[in-house]
Parts: C-alpha cells; sequence; structure tokens
C-alpha cells in the first residue's frame, strides 16, 4: 500500500483477515489517503480507532501516513501477541493521555525480539520508528528465513477478465488496457483482481450489468400448419 502511494489510516484486527492459503488481506480502504507529494508529504485529518491511532493523530498534530500505519501494526503485533491492547482505557481523554506517553506493560512471556520489534513500532517519535523496509527485514519477522520481498501484481493483463471489464464499463478493448494500466489500487484495479481470483477457482467471469437479456419469443396461440405458416 505505502509502496504505491497510500496511508490505510486504520489498521486493527477487524480489518485484517486470512484467505484459504492463509495470506493476509486488508480490507476497508474507507479512510484510505494518498498525498498528493507523495508520502513524504504530511496528512492533517485525524481518523481511525483511537485505540490504535498514533499519538500525532490522537493530538490533532501533522503526520506521515505511513509512519501512523507503522504505530498502529505496533498495536495490531502486541495484541496478537499478548491478547490485550498496550493502550486501554473506556475515556477517550484517559486513552489518549496513555498514548501520546507510549507506557505499555511487557508480559513476561515475550521473546526479546518480540519486544525489541515492539519497541521499535510504538515509538512515540514518528521520526524514531522502524521503517517499513527495516521493519520487513527484521530478525523476528524473518525468523531465520530469507527477507520478506514484496512481488508487484504480474503486468501482463488477463484477456478474460479485460474483456469483461470492458464490456461491464462501455468502452473498448484498449481504452480499458490503459485504465487498468494505470494501476492505480481504486475500484477498477479491486474488480479486476477479483476477476482475477474467480477466473483462478474456475468460476463464470461476469460482472452485474444492464446488458438486455435475450429472451425466446412465445409462440401465440394461432392455427398453423407444420411449416408455421397460418392456412
Amino acid at each position: 500500500i505505502h509502496f504505491k502511494g497510500y496511508a490505510h489510516r486504520d489498521l486493527k484486527p477487524e480489518n485484517i483477515l486470512l484467505d484459504e492459503h492463509h495470506n493476509v488481506k486488508i480490507i476497508d480502504f474507507g479512510l484510505c489517503a494518498k498525498p498528493k507529494g507523495g508520502m513524504d508529504h504530511h496528512l492533517y485529518t485525524p481518523c481511525g480507532s483511537a485505540a490504535y491511532a498514533a499519538p500525532e493523530l490522537v493530538s490533532g498534530k501533522e503526520y506521515l501516513g505511513d509512519m501512523a500505519d507503522v504505530w498502529s501494526m505496533g498495536v495490531l503485533l502486541y495484541a496478537l501477541l499478548c491478547g490485550y491492547l498496550p493502550f486501554d482505557d473506556d475515556s477517550i481523554t484517559v486513552l489518549c493521555k496513555k498514548i501520546n506517553a507510549g507506557k505499555y506493560s511487557v508480559p513476561p512471556w515475550l521473546s526479546p525480539e518480540s519486544i525489541e520489534i515492539i519497541d521499535q513500532l510504538l515509538q512515540v517519535n514518528p521520526m524514531r520508528r522502524i521503517s517499513m523496509r527495516h521493519l520487513l527485514n527484521h530478525p523476528w519477522v524473518c525468523q531465520d528465513g530469507k527477507p520478506v520481498i514484496w512481488k508487484p501484481q504480474s503486468q501482463e493483463i488477463d484477456e478474460d477478465c479485460l474483456i469483461e471489464l470492458a464490456v461491464f464499463k462501455g468502452t473498448s478493448r484498449s481504452r480499458m488496457i490503459n485504465m487498468i494500466t494505470e494501476w492505480k489500487y481504486d475500484y477498477l484495479t479491486c474488480t479486476y483482481f477479483l476477476l482475477l481470483e474467480k477466473k483462478k477457482k474456475g468460476l463464470l467471469l461476469r460482472l452485474y450489468d444492464a446488458r438486455p437479456l435475450l429472451l425466446p419469443l412465445q409462440p401465440k396461440s394461432l392455427d398453423c400448419d407444420y411449416a408455421g405458416v397460418p392456412p
């Protein structure tokens, strides 16, 4: 997401899914933002779920979208490993104070590596937080294996999905290729990938649209001979 210039801004357990192959899927991009100047430019709208929001968000300051997401990932990881949130309170005011303080308990069952990575994720100062590049190379993530390498989607467009989208949108094949290959990762990109997934599963590639149905004509009750011509 960050590689494409977007910040999610609402990372929480409800928005993290697993598919049948245990691949992580992120959903609910309603608060997603794309800074006009790129990820190095600040955002200003405080949003998301308070318990997962970064200190700069709950303080109403300008913030970098990717660094705010990194903090949310720290809260997520802590909750998954500990079974409870690092910062929690029934009062939003008290909760925000706890988030700004950045102090949380460390249960005894956490490994040194997990303690380290959580600490690097939950830095109150966003400039001290671990970057995504270093996060993917962290020993706790790699687990003695190779660093995680993000692979972009194949740029080869599937012809069947392309044609179905072109018919659905009422546009030409060439125009649809141009629209898809912009890779804006918007609803059109999402629809294309959903069609691609349906094709992999052997399902019918058909989008609901207003194309007219060709129904067979019902014969009228006429006295006709075998040739269908009235006597």
